[in-house]
C-alpha cells in the first residue's frame, strides 16, 4: 500500500512538473505572437537558424518566408530566426518529455501526457504564427470595404489615387492601411504602380485584397478611369462582406448543437427525469 501510495504521489508530481515546464515554454514561445527576432538585437534563435538554414530545402524556406510575410513579418533575417526558434522549442519539448519519463517512469499516463506536452511545445511557434496570420487576415477582410468606400469618395471628390491612398492611411489605421502605405511608398520610390500592387497582393493573405490589387493593375495597364472601378470594387466587397456575415450566422446553430448535446441536454434530463426515476425505484423496492 505504501508503494502504491508513493507511486501515485510520484505520478502526480511528474504530471505537475511536466505541465508546468511545458506551459512555461509554450507561453514564452507564444508571447512573441509567433514573431521570431522580437527581442532587440540578434538573439540565439537567429544565430542557431543561420547555422541550420543552409541545410534546409529551398522550397521549405520559401514557404516559411511567405507565411512570415503573410503574418506581417517582413524584416531581414526572419527566416533564420524562425528556424532557430522552432529548433529551440523542439529541444525544449524533448527535454520536458525526457524529464517527465525520468521522474515518473514508463507508465502509460506519463508517456501520453509527456508526448502531448512535447508536441504542443514544439508546435508553439507554428501555432502562434498561424494565429497571427489568421488575425491579420480577419482584420484586413473587415477593413477592406471601409477602405474602399473612403478611397472611392476621395477619388470621386477630385483627389489623385496616391493622395486618396494617403488619406485612407491616415484616417483608418490598421494592417491593411500599413500595406497601402507601403505600396504608396514603393511607388514614390520609383517602383511601377503595377509591380507595387502585385507585391501587396503577394503579401496579403486575403483573396479580396488580391482581387482589388489585380483590378487596379488592369486599370493602370489599360488607362481606365479609376473612379468607376473603385465604385464597382467597393460594391462587390460590400456584397462579399454581407454574404460572409450571413454564412457565419447560418453556421451558428450547428456550432451550438455540440455544447447543447454534451452539456445542456444531460443536465436537463437529470432535472426532469431524475425525480420520476427515484419514484419508480421506490415503488418497485417497496
Amino acid at each position: 500500500m505504501v508503494t502504491a501510495g508513493g507511486g501515485d504521489v510520484r505520478l502526480a508530481l511528474t504530471l505537475v512538473v511536466s505541465v508546468t515546464c511545458g506551459g512555461l515554454v509554450f507561453v514564452i514561445a507564444a508571447a512573441t505572437n509567433g514573431r521570431p527576432g522580437a527581442r532587440a538585437g540578434r538573439g540565439s534563435d537567429a544565430l542557431l537558424g543561420e547555422t541550420i538554414v543552409p541545410f534546409i530545402a529551398e522550397r521549405w524556406r520559401r514557404g516559411l518566408a511567405a507565411r512570415l510575410v503573410a503574418s506581417g513579418e517582413d524584416r531581414p533575417g526572419q527566416v533564420e530566426a524562425a528556424v532557430g526558434l522552432r529548433l529551440m522549442t523542439a529541444a525544449a519539448g524533448g527535454v520536458v518529455m525526457v524529464a517527465a519519463v525520468a521522474v515518473g517512469g514508463l507508465r502509460p499516463m506519463v508517456v501520453v501526457v509527456a508526448t502531448a506536452l512535447a508536441a504542443t511545445v514544439a508546435a508553439a511557434p507554428e501555432l502562434a504564427l498561424r494565429r497571427r496570420t489568421a488575425q491579420r487576415a480577419r482584420l484586413m477582410r473587415r477593413d477592406l470595404p471601409r477602405h474602399l468606400d473612403l478611397l472611392t469618395i476621395s477619388v470621386e471628390a477630385g483627389l489623385g489615387f496616391d493622395q486618396a491612398l494617403d488619406r485612407v492611411v491616415r484616417a483608418l489605421p490598421g494592417p491593411l492601411a500599413d500595406e497601402f502605405a507601403r505600396m504608396a511608398g514603393e511607388v514614390r520610390a520609383g517602383m511601377p504602380r503595377g509591380d507595387s500592387l502585385r507585391a501587396m497582393a503577394d503579401r496579403c493573405p486575403v483573396d479580396e485584397v488580391r482581387l482589388f490589387a489585380m483590378a487596379m493593375v488592369q486599370t493602370d495597364s489599360f488607362g481606365v478611369s479609376v473612379g468607376p472601378v473603385l465604385r464597382n470594387q467597393a460594391e462587390e466587397m460590400r456584397t462579399r462582406h454581407r454574404q460572409s456575415a450571413q454564412m457565419q450566422a447560418q453556421k451558428a446553430p450547428v456550432k451550438l448543437l455540440i455544447p447543447m448535446v454534451t452539456c445542456i441536454f444531460p443536465a436537463l434530463l437529470v432535472v426532469l427525469a431524475g425525480p420520476a426515476l427515484l419514484s419508480i425505484r421506490s415503488l418497485f423496492s417497496g
